[in-house]
């Protein structure tokens, strides 16, 4: 039996970089056959309406290399329930890709990345659209400190409703905030112009924590409210990032 003269020592590993649970997407892809699978469960209230999402916005996300990674949205499962009426059924799958521009350099310079996407009408009748809705977001990441990360949004979306597509703006920053290694918290606020068809725009705010749970897994909580002073307009939610 031949026994190694050395043995390199093993190289740390970085934590999982999830992009859930904010609107904001940051720049972080993972190393090339490192895949990552993120999902929740959510409950948004608008007027009198309530709509359960088990899934919320589920993601396999899968790098082709450092700077490049493709994007399968798993369909959620939906209960939406209005005065007198109930909807359930399968949303839309998503497809994208989310490319890494230039990576932050700390506070010295920020990072830029690109993510296309669009849904594809494969969900229930009750939630499917009839046509794609292509979406591109230009991705912003600048780090002030090593505990602070600041991640902004601006992009276009081709929403459709009631069989009419429409021209939609959307801005977003969001400010994360390491309080340990395995703990952070985050402020995000967002707008949507115009928030739907023929409507006035939606502005929102939402809040949560993520926790480590290893350097593969995370768990998430978070909580957010629309801006339009509507008492019963907002959302919470809570989710899991798993890294294999």
């Amino acid at each position: 039996m031949m026994f190694p003269l050395f043995v390199a020592p093993s190289q740390p590993v970085d934590p999982i970089q999830a992009d859930r649970p904010s609107f904001s997407n940051g720049i972080g892809i993972e190393p090339k056959g490192r895949q990552v699978l993120e999902m929740g469960i959510r409950q948004t209230l608008s007027g009198d309406s309530t709509l359960h999402e088990f899934g919320d916005g589920m993601t396999l996300r899968v790098p082709f290399s450092n700077q490049l990674e493709f994007r399968l949205g798993v369909p959620s499962y939906a209960i939406s329930r209005q005065t007198g009426s109930r909807f359930v059924g399968f949303e839309d799958a998503n497809l994208g890709l989310k490319l890494q521009l230039k990576p932050s350099n700390g506070a010295k310079a920020p990072g830029f990345g690109l993510l296309l996407d669009t849904t594809v009408p494969t969900g229930s009748p009750d939630f499917r659209t009839k046509a794609l809705q292509p979406e591109a977001r230009l991705l912003v990441a600048f780090n002030p400190t090593d505990r602070l990360e600041i991640d902004a949004n601006a992009g276009y979306l081709r929403p459709v409703e009631s069989g009419f597509g429409y021209n939609r703006l959307e801005f977003s920053v969001a400010a994360t905030l390491a309080l340990r290694p395995d703990t952070s918290v985050f402020v995000d606020a967002y707008t949507l112009r115009p928030g739907s068809l023929k409507g006035p725009n939606a502005d929102v705010f939402d809040f949560g924590i993520t926790h480590l749970l290893g350097t593969e897994n995370q768990v998430d909580l978070y909580a957010g409210l629309g801006l339009d002073h509507n008492p019963r307009d907002g959302f919470i939610g809570f989710g899991f990032a798993h890294r294999f």
